[in-house]
């Protein structure tokens, strides 16, 4: 059974270490007083080594902490795989099979746990995992500040927001930076211009408020209501329609369902902040989902980050559709 101790309420401080079964604690100790505050992932799949992902590199996990030797690196078995999952999921699978079948769990503090093992699927839909092997820990932690280098840029002559897309490839950096932008939007930046606004942010990975039972985890402001754990269609139109924003901010759109929600939202006259896959403005112009938003001209900036000084490193701020 896993350990109450293992998973604090949401109330409590939630290092990605408290997470994890007593074996697992021990072993990443070390790794935690060396670059625990740069861990980004943990990956541990079973019969292969323990990776920990850094904003400067990867790095094997040994008996003594992180090591670049793979023949020092602990290799992950059978129970681990299992502890793990035991916690995860406090020791109820069939609890959380909902979840499971979008490939992914969320933990107290936001954090997420990737899945991998023999998918379960029922009329070509996946409805849960037969067997979990592997697990790849990204762990959620709040940037305050990281929207500060773009606001001169997006904020609007009024103290609005121009509608932006934030595009990115894996890893560098467009959801810490939307999150802190949400936070920035609800509390406003008048140090910027940016008056207060009423954001809606449609979370269907959970990854922008890092929710856990429908709470946030991550401090999102006074003015900013969540759905989380919802397609982005469903979930946008709900916020336009009930609760009044006059922002509505959502990660990695890439569906065609996606861009048609987007464009709703853009008639029904919110300014709109998002994300997409990418590394740069022809990635964009060569996928099918999202030409509709730019040959509609959905967005008056788009930013371009990548990881070449780190995650977050800005590329380019352009200036896109019109400004009305």
């Amino acid at each position: 059974m896993a350990n109450a101790e293992l998973l604090p309420t949401p109330k409590q401080p939630t290092s990605w270490l408290t997470l994890l079964p007593p074996r697992l604690r021990r072993l990443l100790s070390p790794v935690w007083q060396s670059v625990g505050g740069s861990v980004e992932e943990i990956r541990i799949v079973q019969g292969q080594p323990i990776i920990v992902r850094t904003a400067t590199g990867e790095w094997f996990v040994a008996p003594w902490g992180v090591a670049d030797d793979l023949a020092a690196a602990v290799t992950a078995d059978e129970s681990m795989i299992h502890e793990l999952l035991d916690a995860a999921t406090r020791s109820s699978v069939y609890a959380v099979q909902d979840a499971m079948r979008a490939g992914y769990l969320t933990l107290p503090g936001g954090h997420r746990v990737g899945l991998a093992g023999e998918a379960q699927t029922q009329e070509g839909d996946v409805v849960g995992f037969r067997h979990v092997t592997g697990f790849n820990i990204r762990i959620n932690r709040e940037v305050r500040g990281a929207c500060r280098p773009l606001l001169k840029a997006l904020v609007r002559p009024d103290g609005g927001i121009w509608s932006t897309l934030v595009i990115s490839p894996p890893g560098g950096g467009k959801t810490t930076l939307l999150r802190d932008l949400i936070r920035a939007l609800s509390y406003g930046e008048p140090e910027f211009g940016l008056k207060p606004h009423r954001v809606g942010v449609a979370d269907e990975r959970g990854e922008l408020a890092g929710g856990y039972r429908g709470l946030p985890q991550n401090d999102l402001g006074p003015r900013a209501d969540v759905i989380d754990q919802c397609p982005k269609r469903h979930a946008l139109a709900m916020l336009v329609r009930a609760m009044g924003p006059e922002v509505v901010v959502t990660d990695e759109i890439g569906h065609p369902l996606d861009a048609a929600a987007v464009l709703d939202a853009v008639a029904a006259g919110v300014a709109l902040v998002c994300s997409a896959h990418g590394s740069s403005l022809a990635d964009l112009k060569k996928r099918p989902t999202l030409r509709p938003l730019l040959e509609q001209e959905a967005f008056q900036r788009v930013v371009v980050l990548s990881r070449r000084r780190g995650p977050g490193t800005i590329e380019r701020v352009v200036s896109w559709g019109p400004e009305p």
